[in-house]
């Protein structure tokens, strides 16, 4: 009979255990769901985040004002989350760089049992412009002394004269080859129509040549369907001549509306923009600031 009794109170004792543990895993499940929500939460807030800041940070490369990087952010942010923010702040700490904070309080399912019956999940990002060291794709080959945009001044539409005592400096407006290999007439053809098609680097050297009537073509096809041109510059040069190399040191837009290369003096107008987003890299080195930025997130 007791022995009856001993083993009856064992199964009870162990029915009590096996209910505290149950109820312990069930709480530390709650507790891991629970978690794993918010951090599903957290990272659709982190993806508005950064699509707003990446959007609002394009409009100041393009430099749109405050207001309109404001108003873009603010709509990225919404079209990129399910529901309304709890909190939703935009910021400028830079005049080119936006930074984007949203919050969402989140109800707790288990964790409500120690008490806490709701978290406040939040993200953070910040993106803005730099200027670029290396332009992807797309750049014309047509190198120009940086000291021609800080004499004549952006937006400011002028015609160069390409040679002669009015030339700014040996190279002014200068065809360049950036292949390492011969290049000829066609070459600079295609280059000017479309762009050079592979990388260009500030630190790149590449041989000059002077400016080739027999480009009218192609210089006029590119008036005609896409004036606006990526070109690289230089900062000087003693002599001239085909076989003189140019140093690239920055980057630069002009829009060109007009040209002549026959008679003298050969001539080409145009203006220089304040600058342009295009894509490309920045390892922050860049010294000669006109505008040719690339935008990334920067935390």
């Amino acid at each position: 009979m007791a022995i009856k009794l001993k083993l009856a109170n064992e199964k009870g004792v162990a029915a009590i255990v096996v209910a505290i543990v149950m109820v312990a895993l069930l709480m530390s499940l709650g507790l891991v769901i629970d978690v794993g929500r918010d951090y599903q939460v957290r990272r659709q807030l982190q993806t508005a985040a950064d699509a707003a800041a990446l959007a609002g940070a394009i409009d100041l490369a393009k430099n749109q004002s405050q207001a309109d990087a404001y108003a873009t952010a603010q709509s990225y942010a919404n079209k990129n989350f399910s529901a309304p923010f709890d909190q939703l702040e935009i910021t400028f700490p830079a005049a080119k760089k936006i930074e984007v904070t949203v919050k969402k309080i989140e109800p707790t399912f288990f964790a409500g049992v120690l008490g806490k019956n709701s978290v406040q999940v939040a993200a953070n990002a910040v993106a803005g412009g730099q200027l670029l060291t290396t332009v992807s794709e797309g750049v014309v080959p047509i190198i120009i002394p940086f000291q021609s945009i800080d004499n004549v001044g952006p937006n400011q539409e002028t015609t160069f004269n390409l040679a002669g005592k009015n030339c700014m400096q040996p190279g002014f407006f200068w065809l360049v080859n950036f292949s390492g290999s011969g290049a000829g007439t066609p070459d600079y053809a295609e280059w000017i129509k479309d762009g050079y098609p592979e990388p260009v680097s500030i630190g790149d050297t590449a041989a000059g040549n002077g400016m080739k009537a027999a480009l009218k073509s192609a210089l006029a096809e590119r008036l005609e369907e896409h004036p606006q041109m990526i070109v690289p510059l230089y900062d000087g040069t003693k002599t001239s001549g085909g076989s003189k190399t140019y140093k690239v040191v920055g980057f630069a837009e002009f829009v060109m509306t007009g040209f002549k290369l026959t008679g003298n003096p050969k001539t080409i107008s145009g203006y220089f923009t304040t600058g342009k987003m295009v894509k490309g890299y920045s390892d922050g080195s860049a010294t000669h600031d006109y505008g040719i930025v690339t935008v990334n997130l920067s935390q």
